[in-house]
């Protein structure tokens, strides 16, 4: 590996260890998710393992629906304890997600083996009425 190499990776560790930047490989784990659209919803299909669904809060303002989520060291670390690895990941998360022509009352969430999902039904544009149209 060259020194440019070794000096680049290393900076970045830095940078993720002070600033925890989202985009870092650790956080990237967090809150994964997959959205898919049928004619009549959206759906969302969270990551949240090891979460308990009072640990998730989900709201909704206008057009943006967020979900956050607080995830906590399940443990406490003894003084005469040393940590000389820490992989997990724990603090409080956030996700937002613009969804327009949406019905904000149908709105539904559950928690299935790790994963939030949300179903979320599409107002009908296209409703079926039918009239008369007057000619001019």
């Amino acid at each position: 590996m060259s020194p440019i190499t070794k000096t680049s990776q290393f900076v970045d560790e830095v940078y993720q260890q002070l600033f925890h930047h989202p985009c870092s490989h650790r956080y990237q784990q967090i809150m994964q998710s997959d959205m898919t659209e049928t004619s009549s919803e959206y759906r969302i299909y969270m990551d949240v393992a090891g979460c308990n669904k009072e640990d998730i809060e989900i709201t909704l303002n206008k057009q943006y629906l967020q979900v956050k989520i607080k995830k906590e060291r399940p443990y406490q670390v003894e003084e005469d304890h040393k940590v000389f690895t820490n992989e997990r990941v724990y603090g409080s998360f956030q996700r937002n997600f613009y969804i327009v022509d949406i019905v904000s009352d149908e709105i539904k969430a559950h928690c299935e083996d790790g994963v939030l999902i949300l179903s979320i039904p599409k107002k009908d544009k296209l409703k079926k009425e039918e009239r008369q149209i007057p000619i001019h």
